[in-house]
């Protein structure tokens, strides 16, 4: 799949059709049609948009996860429910509302973004495997 210049949105769509262990042919049952859908907008889909109105292309691609919530969020690019730095495409860290653990929200605007890049991504991450205490790595 090409790499875009920016991706505005993406859609996670979990599939679990056992509470046990699913086999095999139940999987792909529930599987098939979503990869056949998926074979032209994988290749790229031209659709009119308000912004664009000539329209703009569209790209989708099928990925497995088979993980817990925890995990499944970590490997979205998303941090823990409670977490202060939400957004994974920009650096803003939201406040505790007072008096409880939920997270304010308040005043998120896009056009304020400072957004991620992928060399300080490293750093982060060098600097996160560099820690030596867990104390250490919660305070990153």
């Amino acid at each position: 799949m090409p790499k875009l210049p920016t991706i505005e949105k993406i859609v996670l769509v979990g599939l679990i059709p056992d509470p046990q262990r699913a086999q095999n042919q139940r999987i792909n049952n529930c599987l098939e049609p979503i990869v056949d859908e998926l074979i032209q907008p994988y290749h790229g889909v031209r659709i009119p948009t308000f912004e664009f109105p000539a329209a703009e292309v569209f790209c989708a691609e099928l990925i497995m996860v088979s993980c817990d919530n925890p995990a499944s969020r970590k490997s979205s690019g998303f941090t823990a429910h409670n977490s202060t730095c939400v957004c994974f495409k920009c650096n803003r860290h939201f406040t505790p509302l007072d008096s409880t653990n939920k997270i304010d929200f308040h005043g998120f605007k896009k056009s304020e973004w400072v957004h991620r890049s992928c060399g300080k991504n490293r750093l982060h991450g060098e600097e996160l495997n560099n820690t030596v205490t867990l104390s250490e790595r919660k305070h990153l």
